[in-house]
Order: structure tokens, then sequence, then C-alpha cells
């Protein structure tokens, strides 16, 4: 659903899907069966405040598993989980003299109820910003930071910068750097089963990536 709102836009969307089907020899060489439902909802409003383009958005999403590894004996093995992830968001983005800025908050609630995996609940928060700047004859300089907060790791701060310069000709030499992490999820850090075994000390993978090319 969509319709306009003072200065700007609101949308609804919403959304369910409903799966329930044979997995015979897919994980393992049993006649096991699968059923998953999921139903997802998001409100996003957009509009012109001032100098600035605000976009906000609020979303949940809920999803139900339960899988059995042998159809004809589910009490060998069987998991059902019921997770729950709802996010919001602001963002705004303006021009400051010859600079785009971009700057955004975020913060998102995650919980689990497993018969495998146990109950477990995240939250997490973030802030960011980002400003690119016109440096002149086609030269450009991308300048971003962007702070995260976990309830389980803590924090963490990823800045990052690009840059591109024109050369002679239809050529453009180009490059970027950043730092980035990757949270392990309930499922590397506390499933267990008979061909996997989850680490439940396992801390973000945490890395610096860069590009260069003409």
């Amino acid at each position: 659903l969509s319709a306009p709102s003072a200065n700007g836009r609101l949308d609804a969307n919403l959304g369910i899907g409903i799966r329930d089907f044979g997995a015979n020899t897919f994980y393992a060489p049993y006649n096991s069966t699968e059923a998953t439902s999921t139903i997802t909802g998001d409100l996003r409003w957009a509009a012109a405040v001032g100098r600035w383009a605000l976009a906000t958005t609020i979303g949940t999403r809920r999803h139900t598993d339960r899988f059995t590894l042998i159809k004809e004996n589910p009490s060998v093995y069987e998991n059902r989980h019921t997770n729950w992830q709802s996010s919001a968001e602001v963002v705004g983005r303006t021009s400051v003299g010859g600079a785009a800025l971009a700057i955004g908050i975020e913060g998102m609630r995650a919980s689990l109820r497993s018969a495998r995996l146990g109950d477990r609940a995240e939250t997490r928060g973030a802030a960011f910003g980002e400003v690119g700047i016109d440096a002149g004859g086609a030269s450009s300089i991308t300048l971003g930071v962007r702070g995260d907060h976990s309830s389980t790791f803590g924090d963490f701060v990823s800045p990052s910068i690009a840059v591109a310069v024109p050369l002679v000709g239809r050529a453009t030499v180009h490059g970027s750097a950043g730092r980035g992490f990757r949270a392990p999820s309930w499922t590397d850090r506390y499933y267990v089963d008979p061909a996997n075994q989850g680490t439940a000390d396992l801390v973000p993978e945490r890395f610096w990536s860069g590009e260069a090319g003409v």
C-alpha cells in the first residue's frame, strides 16, 4: 500500500509465505520433511524537511521452522524454532557546499526460541555517516564511518574511503579501502548434531578490504 503524506510518501508492505515440503535425502540419507512460515511487515516514510530528505523505516519479521529428520519416526531428530527480528532506521540526506552528506541511525532486536539452539536474544544499534566531495575536474572523494554496538559482542567502528581521479582521455583511476566485521550467527555458535559442532565463544571476524583499478 502506498499513499501521499505531508511533503512525502508513506508505504506499507506485508508478506506471508507458508511452505511445507519433503526433503528426502536433501540434508541426509533419510525421508525428511520441513515446514516453514514467514511473516514480514514494514512501514516506510520519505519526506522533505527543510533542506533534508528523510527516510524512515520500521519493520518486523517472524520465521518458524520445523524439520523432521525421519518422517516415519520424528523422535529420532526434530528441530522447531521461532525467530523474531524487528528493526528501525532513520536516514537523512542533504547537500553542503559542494558535498553530499548522509547520516543515520538504526536499531535491531532479534530473539529466538529453538529446541536445538536454545532461547537467545540480541540487541544491536548503529550510527553512520558519509560525505561525498566533488574535488573538481570530475575527481571525487567519499569518506564514511559507521559505529556498531551489539549487546553480545560490544562495539566496532568501520571507516571507509573511496577516491576517483580522471586520467587523460576516457580513463579514470579509482581506489577504495574499508574496515568491516561479521558476527557469528546463532547456528555458528550453538548448533550441534552428528555432523556439526557449534562453538559458543566464537568472536566476530574483523577484516580490512581494499580495491584499486583503472
